[in-house]
């Protein structure tokens, strides 16, 4: 397993054995990572994690670690990752040499050999299931979230059916992912089908469209990763008024997209879903990409998880010491 720190988020030590961890502007706030053991090691730990590395590896990086041993060491590693402090690599690329001569080159393999996917979603996702399958890919739309079948798709392993190079371990290929495309307007809907696929621990890629405004991102794994009600919740908390965020609440008139946007969230799109298909997951995992379509600019930033986030803490537990 392979850990390393948050690239938009900043880590202070404060102590052997606490670190303020502060997310980027778009999360408006700070979680503390507090060892309740005290074992002297969890800051430089986590100092260690700025250049990356498994367990074994961090542990010969920390002088103090080596007392406690590679399985303890593994064991803050865990715990930091399952809070949302850390990212953490579950899946080994199946296809990386594939994955990297497109990300370098632009070679595109055979995508009708990869996994298929499906588009959840009315008309943006017919503007992005239309360019995906000029590509190759193996693409379904369906209309409305109420529409989709939660169970016929494979929920993540929860173990590895083996282990491959630098400790890595693979899981088996999913046949078929879940891309969610949804309007700004959408909101009650994506929170039901957020729940069921949470629930049911099926990961899926979230893709939104809002006026002139795109998001692609995160790629959900279920009690891992931040979650979409950890996403708005987070955005409503740092970017818009209560008064505001009501407002959108109460909305329940729909709108269509501009032209614009769809061809913005096309574009934004397009790779992260080719690598979905190519390497059978995503390093949207905990990561939103926003793009503004009128000007093109674009920001990425970290989606730590939120300690008491209704969805998620049935499946496990974030933080233990939030301060908001």
């Amino acid at each position: 397993m392979y850990y390393r720190q948050i690239p938009t988020a900043s880590y202070v030590p404060i102590s052997r054995d606490e670190v303020v961890v502060k997310g980027s502007s778009i999360e408006g706030f700070t979680l503390v990572i507090e060892d309740p053991e005290r074992r002297g090691v969890t800051a430089d730990v986590v100092s260690a994690l700025g250049n990356g590395g498994d367990a074994e590896e961090i542990c010969r990086a920390v002088s103090r670690a080596k007392d406690l041993g590679v399985e303890a060491v593994q064991t803050i590693l865990d715990e930091l990752a399952d809070s949302g402090a850390i990212m953490r690599d579950e899946w080994a690329a199946h296809d990386d040499a594939a994955w990297l001569s497109f990300v370098r080159f632009g070679n595109l393999p055979d995508l009708a050999q990869g996994a298929s996917l499906t588009l959840v979603g009315g008309r943006s996702a017919d503007t992005l299931a239309a360019a995906a399958m000029e590509l190759g890919l193996r693409v379904t739309v369906v209309p409305s979230a109420d529409d989709l079948d939660v169970t016929s798709f494979s929920p993540t392993p929860e173990l590895p059916t083996q282990i491959g190079e630098g400790g890595l371990p693979i899981f088996p290929k999913v046949p078929e992912h879940i891309v969610l495309v949804w309007d700004g307007t959408q909101r009650a809907a994506m929170y039901r089908i957020n729940e069921s696929l949470v629930g049911a621990r099926v990961p899926f890629l979230s893709c939104q469209v809002d006026g002139v405004e795109v998001s692609v991102g995160p790629f959900v794994v279920p009690g891992r990763t931040a979650c979409l009600w950890e996403v708005e919740r987070l955005w409503a908390r740092s970017t818009a008024s209560e008064s505001h965020y009501e407002t959108l609440l109460a909305s329940g008139v729909s709108r269509t997209s501009p032209l614009v946007t769809r061809h913005t969230l096309t574009a934004a799109a397009l790779p992260w879903l080719i690598e979905l298909a190519i390497r059978g997951t995503s390093s949207l995992a905990g990561e939103v990409v926003r793009v503004r379509a009128t000007n093109s600019v674009s920001t990425q930033h970290a989606v730590m998880r939120l300690p008491r986030c209704p969805v998620c803490m049935p499946l496990a537990p974030a933080v233990r010491n939030p301060l908001y």
